[in-house]
């Protein structure tokens, strides 16, 4: 799998959760949710943050086919757990996301919702 292969909304949802991670909050606390965004009245993934008792979600891109979306999901997960997705795809992935870009915001926006920031000093 190449990065040309993953949907501009799959490697935005890839940056965020890589954001979170490299923040310090845990895999098992990260999810990939679908909902209608309040911003712009479409679908929309989110990387949810589930911890310390409290809820953030950061939209990431708009989504056409909710089937659909779920099967890339599936499909990018498990070329990312096999080690097919190269280095330097998700080195441009974590590079071109929101997390990244704005990260300042982002941890402002996670601290402005109580959040402590595992590896941030508080």
């Amino acid at each position: 799998m190449k990065y040309d292969d993953i949907s501009p909304t799959m490697r935005a949802f890839l940056g965020g959760r890589e954001g979170f991670r490299k923040l310090g909050f845990r895999a098992e606390d990260l999810y990939c949710a679908l909902h209608m965004s309040v911003r712009f009245r479409v679908l929309s993934c989110f990387v949810k943050l589930m911890a310390q008792d409290k809820e953030f979600n950061l939209e990431v891109g708009s989504v056409e086919d909710a089937d659909e979306f779920q099967e890339e999901y599936k499909r990018v997960a498990v070329a990312i757990n096999a080690g097919e997705l190269p280095e330097s795809d998700q080195d441009r992935i974590w590079q071109e996301s929101e997390a990244h870009t704005n990260a300042f915001a982002f941890v402002m926006a996670l601290r402005n919702k109580g959040f402590r920031i595992p590896n941030v000093g508080n």
